[in-house]
């Protein structure tokens, strides 16, 4: 009996000796590249935030940024706040001894390292989501801003604009911002009211593509993962691969209790001194190590690169890269990151640019917003804008300003023959920006009837006589001088001007040298003059007068006078393609024009907007 017992011994002795041996051999054997791609899953993991209010899940957001406490992609839909990412995974056994996975993958989590960020808030999460009402109410202001130049743009432009698109587009796109971050304060508010308590919470789902029938290549079902407990896990400490930081874990799904067929499984990675440099052949951390590397070894200015997609056309990828300065730029680049093609950049400081690039640098076509500013849509170069330039054709509304000159030429004499009048060209300069040939109408005439206080035309009177006649909208333009007070000038152009309750509203022409500004009491005294003339002509005539200016004076003396830019409309003379880049009522595009019935050249005037606008921006409100 003895022996026995002493041979039993001795056997399960052998015998364990005999597993550990061949358990140590398996275990630190070579696994192939054939064994590893076997195992292999592919897996979907999403992550996101949860806002937890008494117990409730109130609503979710995708990350946290550190640099002015605000949640990231706030929602009360959970799936619009996923991160979503694609790894692989391998089947591992659950014991060496047993080869089977019993439904466990190995796979890498990356964002394991947001787990801080609820430490993070966890500390006052009151305080955090009341950072964040303030947060989306400055947002809710910025879009209200720019939301009001964004509809200016609008209301003077039409499809046939280049950027009208693009410019809609974003429109909405700040509407529905406005009004989601608005329900989300609303929400934020009743939640610090009414909770007791509020925590935040990570949400992780993962899942895998599976076919249990052995074939790999199709027919798979998706299936829901869960992690295992840190307890049941070998590891938990994050590694590193390469420059990528990572949390290896194991994932279980109720569903398979085996190895799904087809599919092998591997011991060795989970077990050998937690080796998990296989996993750096993950296609999702080879593209993280290599972006990092390339910004590092190339010395590239970015802190961020995604490069999502290549185009063949063009030679230049899709793709997301954020600066060192906070800069996001979405849109086709090179792989160097570089803007390259048509991208969107949104700008730290809030301004966006949507359009054409080159070598980083905006040039072609696009438009810039910015607060507080017009829209910038047309041409770019050099990272400079250049300007708008219109189509021109007879769905816009044209007019005429005249004065002796289209009388008097030289010696001669002209009338003019109001039966007649069509504009038949717009000058040299606008020639390009025709749509079809120019043969337009004549909507409105302005009709120049005095200067300062001792000058009035001797064809005002029946000019405007004759242009009601015919059917055009007749208004009447008074010179304005820096030497005379503007009561002064008002009363003379009162006292020598018919205006009817049809006609257009009166135009006060604002023309002075910097020598005469200087001259006669400098800008302040300048605007006062122009203040008191603008204030008694409106009061007599029941009309708000128009200012008529050049660009270059809006820029250098009327910014100054802010209650000018806001309480009167302006009409620019700018004699160029381009469109002046402020807002405006009419643009005087050319003196150069040509229009059958009036001899030589005569100025012609574009309504900035189309019919449909017409009346209710001349005859209207002011447009602010």
């Amino acid at each position: 009996m003895k022996k026995l017992f002493r041979f039993c011994i001795v056997a399960i002795l052998l015998l364990g000796a005999t597993i550990a041996v061949c358990e140590f051999f398996y275990l630190n054997r070579s696994v192939s590249a054939e064994e590893i791609e076997k195992a292999k899953v592919n897996i979907i993991h999403k992550t996101a935030f949860a806002i937890i209010a008494d117990g409730k899940e109130v609503c979710y957001f995708s990350d946290y940024d550190t640099s002015d406490s605000s949640f990231v992609g706030v929602t009360q839909n959970l799936d619009s706040a996923f991160t979503t990412v694609a790894l692989k995974g391998v089947w591992v056994n659950s014991s060496s001894l047993y080869p089977s996975a019993n439904g466990m993958l190995l796979t890498l989590d990356e964002t394991a390292v947001k787990d801080s960020i609820i430490d993070v808030i966890s500390t006052d999460t009151r305080s955090f989501v009341e950072k964040n009402i303030a947060r989306m109410q400055s947002k809710i202001e910025f879009n209200t801003s720019i939301k009001s130049e964004l509809d200016y743009y609008l209301r003077c432009h039409s499809i046939y604009d280049n950027e009208y698109g693009a410019v809609a587009n974003y429109s909405y796109s700040v509407k529905d911002d406005t009004e989601h971050l608005s329900s989300m304060v609303n929400l934020f508010e009743s939640m610090l009211n009414n909770a007791s308590s509020i925590k935040i919470e990570k949400v992780n789902l993962f899942y895998a593509n599976i076919n249990r029938n052995g074939n790999k290549e199709s027919n798979t079902e998706l299936y829901s993962f869960k992690k295992v407990s840190p307890s049941l896990s070998p590891f938990t400490d994050h590694i590193l691969l390469g420059d990528v930081s990572a949390t290896p874990v194991i994932l279980e799904c109720e569903e398979l209790s085996s190895t799904p067929e087809g599919y092998s499984t591997l011991s060795t990675p989970v077990y050998k001194d937690n080796d998990f440099s296989f996993l750096a052949e993950v296609d999702y951390f080879i593209l993280k190590r290599k972006m990092k590397q390339m910004l590092e070894e190339n010395n590239i200015p970015l802190k961020h690169l995604v490069l999502k997609e290549f185009t063949d056309n063009d030679s230049l990828y899709y793709g997301t890269s954020t600066d060192l300065n906070g800069n996001i730029y979405v849109g086709k680049m090179t792989e160097a990151g570089v803007p390259c093609g048509y991208g969107v950049m949104n700008y730290a400081n809030g301004d966006r640019y949507e359009g054409e690039w080159a070598d980083s640098v905006r040039n072609g076509s696009g438009f810039l917003v910015s607060k507080g500013d017009i829209v910038k849509a047309g041409e770019w170069k050099g990272n400079k804008y250049k300007g708008e330039k219109m189509t021109h054709d007879d769905k816009r509304v044209y007019g005429i300003d005249i004065s002796r000159y289209q009388h008097e030429i030289g010696r001669k004499k002209y009338p003019i023959n109001w039966r007649n009048l069509r504009i038949t060209s717009l000058g040299n300069q606008h020639n390009s920006s025709v749509s079809g040939f120019v043969d337009f109408p004549v909507r409105f005439v302005y009709i120049k009837s005095t200067q300062s206080t001792s000058i009035k035309s001797a064809y005002y009177m029946q000019d405007a006589k004759d242009a009601r006649k015919n059917g055009f909208l007749c208004g009447a333009y008074h010179f304005f001088s820096t030497k005379t007070s503007g009561k002064a000038q008002a009363e003379y152009f009162l006292s020598n001007t018919q205006i009817l309750s049809g006609d257009m509203p009166p135009v006060l022409d604002v023309e002075p040298t910097d020598k005469e500004i200087v001259a006669n009491g400098g800008e302040e005294a300048m605007f006062n003059k122009m203040r008191e003339w603008l204030s008694i002509v409106e009061k007599r005539v029941g009309k708000r007068p128009i200012l008529y200016v050049s660009q270059t004076f809006i820029k250098t003396y009327l910014v100054k006078a802010p209650d000018l830019c806001k309480n009167y409309q302006v009409w620019i003379a700018r004699y160029n393609s381009y469109r002046p880049d402020v807002k405006l009522l009419f643009w005087q595009l050319t003196p150069y024009g040509r229009v059958e019935g009036i001899h030589g050249n005569v100025d012609i005037n574009v309504f900035n907007g189309y019919d449909e606008q017409f009346d209710e921006s001349v005859f209207g409100a002011v447009m602010n």
